[in-house]
């Protein structure tokens, strides 16, 4: 194993010992215990990715967009998840920004 290998291995644990990516898996294995919920979530996440790197988005479309999963949104397991990805994937973007800037990459 390489030097850079056994550096990432150690990053790869570290990050499974945070309270971030406990929590995002709770909130998975939460998720998973309802059939079809993982299911409509994967839903909600590709229409919401595709709206937020779509360039030509409209505000009313958005605002129908949240309407339509309003609902959805309020259960509470679905809450939980999507704050916990939220906080996992935050964390995640931490850490790429620091290794990027760490070697002065462009």
């Amino acid at each position: 194993m390489t030097l850079t290998d056994q550096a990432v291995e150690n990053l790869l644990i570290t990050i499974r010992q945070t309270p971030e990516f406990a929590a995002y898996q709770t909130a998975l294995k939460q998720i998973k215990q309802f059939p079809g919920l993982k299911e409509r979530l994967d839903e909600y996440r590709q229409q919401s990715y595709g709206i937020q790197s779509s360039p030509d988005m409209e505000f009313w479309q958005i605002d129908r967009f949240e309407e339509s999963y309003a609902d959805f949104k309020e259960n509470p397991f679905v809450a939980d998840f999507l704050t916990a990805e939220l906080d996992f994937c935050r964390l995640m973007q931490s850490i790429n920004m620091q290794l990027t800037e760490g070697v002065d990459f462009e």
